[in-house]
């Protein structure tokens, strides 16, 4: 299969409207259950994310597998970017989006 812009433009645009679509279901569905209850700004925490929880179906959970929707098409980019690059032989291009990859990678993962 021959990898070019379009394929990694379809990519991006349908990652993002899936990505578009999971957070707004989340976040009409949170706000269905604790639309009315009033913030407290003062003892604001965010929550530590933990593959443990991940899997959980509550609305903070869709939200945030929305994000991680968002976060992986980037990395779809920059993965199919590489084999482009790799099939045009441009190895300066190839060192330089695998140095990339490998960061992108390694910052999900890092604490």
């Amino acid at each position: 299969m021959k990898i070019d812009e379009l394929w990694i433009g379809l990519i991006m645009r349908w990652g993002l409207w899936l990505s578009v679509f999971i957070v707004a279901l989340g976040g009409s569905w949170y706000l269905m259950e604790n639309g009315l209850q009033f913030i407290q700004y003062g003892a604001f925490q965010v929550p530590h994310f933990q593959w443990g929880e991940f899997f959980k179906f509550t609305p903070e959970h869709v939200i945030e597998w929305g994000l991680f929707i968002l976060v992986m098409t980037q990395v779809l980019r920059v993965f199919f970017t590489l084999f482009l690059f790799m099939e045009r032989k441009e190895g300066f291009f190839v060192i330089i989006t695998f140095f990339i990859l490998v960061v992108m990678i390694y910052s999900l993962f890092w604490r």
